[in-house]
């Protein structure tokens, strides 16, 4: 038989962005989401490692520390009769914390590969290249800060999630048709300096 293109993959939804204080970080159901999607989660507070909920994992690049204090950590999962709600559990801190959901993915093992980043005092974040591996390939670049900073996208992606209070916290997608190398993503903060973390991560689309 013959072989069925790989999808496009489709941003459904984001959670609101969860901000606060405390030791538990609840992060809303992304509207719309249904058995299959892909649920990318990006979390930052002063905690290495968080404790997540049950399905998620922590994406390859792990903890990516923003100036010796904030920590960016990012997740995923593949969507499965999906409470209205999830908990990260850290140590007391400031956070920030969201979900995104998308349509078109690889159904049972979406995730390739992530880069992480970091620098100090810059009015850019940068998501180090990463190499796709199959084609219309999802790559979505996460972004986080200490300081309270919204933030422009690259030209070529598209901003889902734009958080400038309390914890910084952005996260831009695109599409990539073609297998092969992703180039350096490169966000601009509204002003500087400022201390950040980025990880750039791809993930299959469905039929591939």
């Amino acid at each position: 038989p013959a072989v069925q293109a790989a999808s496009t993959p489709e941003f459904r939804a984001a959670s609101a962005v969860a901000t606060g204080t405390g030791t538990t970080i609840t992060v809303t159901k992304p509207t719309g989401t249904t058995d299959n999607d892909l649920l990318v989660a990006a979390i930052i507070s002063n905690d290495a490692t968080p404790t997540a909920p049950a399905g998620w994992t922590r994406t390859a690049v792990a903890d990516t520390v923003i100036s010796g204090s904030s920590i960016l950590n990012t997740y995923y999962k593949v969507a499965s009769s999906e409470p209205a709600s999830w908990n990260w559990t850290i140590t007391s801190a400031s956070f920030a914390g969201v979900a995104l959901a998308y349509s078109n993915t690889h159904a049972s093992t979406p995730y390739v590969t992530a880069s992480e980043n970091s620098g100090s005092s810059q009015q850019t974040a940068t998501g180090t290249s990463i190499t796709t591996t199959t084609a219309n390939a999802l790559v979505i670049l996460v972004g986080a800060s200490n300081s309270n900073r919204t933030s422009t996208p690259p030209s070529d992606m598209i901003e889902r999630v734009d958080n400038g209070a309390a914890r910084s916290l952005f996260v831009d997608d695109l599409v990539q048709g073609a297998i092969g190398a992703t180039g350096n993503k490169v966000a601009t903060w509204s002003s500087t300096p400022v201390d950040w973390a980025a990880h750039l991560i791809a993930f299959k689309a469905a039929n591939t």
